[in-house]
């Protein structure tokens, strides 16, 4: 149980290690797209608009309130809800009646800009101002082209049509009209001219503010814009908060003018209602002159008299808050509740008067009328001379703490976050690029690779930057004989050894080297593994069997007009044209010209008696063949030879090509003796592990 949790933990771990060393061979890449991704961010951060920030402090002082809402809370408990109250300032400084008049103000449905890109850009100082711009529906929203024409004037271009006007005075054709009131541009500079819809400019003003309360219930609002000019935004916001100041300035003086108007017509009714109750007051007295209240009918008139007074405070109260609230309202409820509570308490004072005598109930109905009404009236005319003398004098519930003021420096873009984010993200991507890439790559990385298959790794032989040169310079020539320290030949000396010892097994000298597809290395490895065998010591004979396209001859430089092929093909020709002392133990059979029918020569027995002489004649016989994936040539050589090799090119061969070729070979009871792994990368572990030593 325990070994089982060991092997998968260390499992994980050969994967977490196997995914580091990904990421750390394919640096460059990742370095490249963090590089990358930093120019970006960097560039955003230097090119993008900076964007400035204005801010404006108010306090909405609600012990300034001329109305009677400040004296309600006895009976709406609510009606003193600071944090209501506030956040119903807030929704009116967002609203369109106050955001719609700053708009208009400040024609900000109205957008000019340079026409040229490359003028916007670089933030061309060309200019134009206009005071008034008037379309009709269908072209709100279309762009014009306004063109300086020189001496104060100019052309609009809008809906096909064109106009000249002059800086100054009002252009009006049909139902466009414009009054441009300065330009600063030179003669033929162009400018975009459109007028957006009021309701979404308000929309995106309102989108740009952020309003909200300083604390708990401390009426103190804090007003912030955001936008990329900072003289804009402290125009703007100054025109907002001026706005809401006017706009509650003039709410007040509207509801005492109603309150006032309201007074005016009443008071007369008041006042001639108190006379009719004191004329009959004053008749019934003279009637019933020796008549006076009793202990009982005083005290059921004072109750009277407190709860009257009570529903006139409400009929007060209700006056005011009908203009500021609908009937459905919380407090306009509360406030009719309370009437009906009041209501309830008259009628049963009433019944306690009814069971007094008549002449008692006549003369407590009359006085508490008469009282009553006395003191509607005294009410009525000192809330008319306060609400007079207040009237000449109102001001704003709201006082303006500090004016629009914008920060110096810009909000955003913050470009060293944006700098640092874009560094992360370029390494994410970049890790992650090479994951997916890794992930979805079915190439050979690696020698684990090839030993999954179960069959043994005789080499591994890294990439030569030498022998690239060589090529390049048209240098054909083995690189054992070029640069015999290269570490690619070290690779070949060590597989040397591998074959010696193989062939002393077998007992059988005869070696065939074969590849999956071509374009792997095959002849590079044949032609300087038949050098280094001769260099050690041993006669070698190399054999190249590739009859299509064998390039053996080119690497020592030897004439291919007749070799294997030619001896193969032609009973006359008694043996092969062996090209000897190629070099010092070394020779060199060519495969002649090139034929198509190679399957039948090497099946033919004049190839079989070939192998059986040569071989009695030299230490160790090298037969390069074609690649088993294309023709069926090693798999006939195959039943030959005593060692069999395969080779595969790292990050080209895929391991299904390596699997699928010992497929081959097995199907024709060919044994793959062991696999080299050609053109190693110098920054892979196989590559690192057997030479950096």
């Amino acid at each position: 149980m325990n070994t089982t949790k060991t092997s998968s933990a260390a499992s994980d771990e050969i994967d977490l290690l196997a995914l580091f060393k990904v990421l750390k061979s394919s640096y460059l890449k990742i370095g490249f797209f963090t590089l990358f991704f930093i120019v970006i961010g960097a560039a955003y951060s230097f090119l993008a608009t900076p964007i400035y920030q204005a801010n404006a402090t108010l306090q909405y002082d609600k012990m300034s309130q001329v109305s009677l809402l400040d004296q309600m809370s006895d009976v709406m408990p609510f009606a003193n809800n600071n944090n209501s109250q506030a956040d119903s300032e807030i929704e009116v400084i967002k609203s369109r009646m106050v955001l719609g008049k700053t708009v208009a103000d400040l024609n900000l449905d109205i957008h000019t800009a340079p026409a040229g890109f490359f003028d916007r850009l670089w933030g061309d100082k060309a200019s134009v101002a206009i005071s008034l711009y008037s379309l009709p529906e269908h072209l709100i929203g279309e762009p014009a082209i306004v063109t300086y024409l020189g001496e104060n004037r100019y052309a609009l271009h809008i809906d096909n049509q064109t106009f000249e006007g002059k800086v100054g005075e009002l252009l009006k054709q049909d139902e466009i009209s414009l009054l441009v009131s300065s330009i600063n541009a030179e003669v033929g500079q162009e400018f975009t001219l459109s007028k957006n819809a009021r309701y979404s400019t308000i929309e995106n003003l309102r989108n740009t503010l952020t309003i909200a309360e300083v604390g708990k219930s401390t009426g103190i609002i804090n007003l912030a814009i955001k936008g990329a000019d900072k003289a804009e935004n402290v125009q703007i916001l100054n025109s907002i908060i001026q706005n809401y100041v006017d706009q509650n300035t003039e709410r007040k003086k509207e509801v005492t003018n109603n309150t006032l108007l309201f007074l005016d017509e009443y008071l007369p009714k008041v006042k001639t209602k108190l006379d009719n109750y004191e004329n009959q007051l004053n008749a019934f007295r003279k009637k019933n002159e020796s008549i006076d209240l009793s202990l009982e009918a005083k005290s059921a008139l004072d109750s009277a008299l407190q709860v009257e007074e009570k529903l006139n405070e409400l009929t007060f109260k209700e006056v005011e808050i009908q203009q500021l609230y609908t009937r459905n309202h919380p407090a306009y409820q509360s406030l009719l509740d309370k009437r009906q509570q009041l209501l309830r308490e008259k009628e049963k004072i009433s019944k306690n008067i009814q069971k007094l005598p008549n002449t008692q109930q006549q003369i407590v109905r009359l006085t508490r009328d008469v009282e009553s009404e006395q003191a509607i009236y005294n009410q009525l005319v000192a809330k008319q001379q306060e609400l007079s003398v207040l009237n000449s004098g109102i001001t704003a519930d709201v006082r303006i703490i500090d004016s629009a003021e914008s920060q110096p420096n810009a909000i955003a873009p913050k470009k060293t976050l944006i700098v640092v984010l874009a560094t992360i993200l370029g390494f994410i991507v970049g890790c992650a690029y090479v994951i997916a890439r890794e992930f979805f790559n079915n190439k050979i990385k690696g020698t684990e690779d090839i030993d999954a298959l179960g069959v043994n790794v005789y080499a591994t032989i890294p990439f030569s930057t030498h022998e690239k040169k060589l090529i390049a310079a048209g240098n054909k020539r083995p690189l054992a004989l070029e640069n015999p320290a290269d570490t690619a030949v070290e690779a070949i000396r060590s597989l040397r050894t591998s074959v010696y010892f193989s062939v002393m097994n077998q007992g059988n000298n005869l070696v065939m080297i074969s590849s999956a597809s071509p374009g792997v290395g095959k002849s590079f490895v044949t032609s300087n593994m038949a050098v280094v065998l001769a260099n050690a010591g041993k006669k070698v004979l190399l054999i190249d069997t590739d009859l299509r396209k064998g390039r053996i001859h080119k690497a020592f430089g030897l004439s291919n007009k007749t070799g294997l092929s030619e001896y193969l093909a032609q009973q006359d020709i008694t043996q092969p044209a062996i090209h000897r002392g190629v070099i010092e133990n070394l020779d060199v059979i060519c495969r002649g010209k090139n034929v198509t029918h190679s399957s039948e020569l090497l099946m033919g027995e004049r190839f079989k008696h070939l192998l059986d002489t040569v071989k009695g004649q030299y230490d160790i016989v090298v037969i390069d063949t074609a690649p088993i994936l294309a023709i069926t040539d090693s798999a006939i050589i195959g039943k030959y030879v005593g060692t069999s090799l395969l080779i595969a090119y790292y990050g080209v061969n895929t391991v299904k090509d390596v699997e699928l070729s010992l497929k081959r070979f097995k199907q024709n009871d060919i044994e793959i003796t062991g696999v080299i792994l050609n053109g190693i990368d110098a920054k892979s572990d196989d590559y690192n592990y057997v030479y950096e030593y």
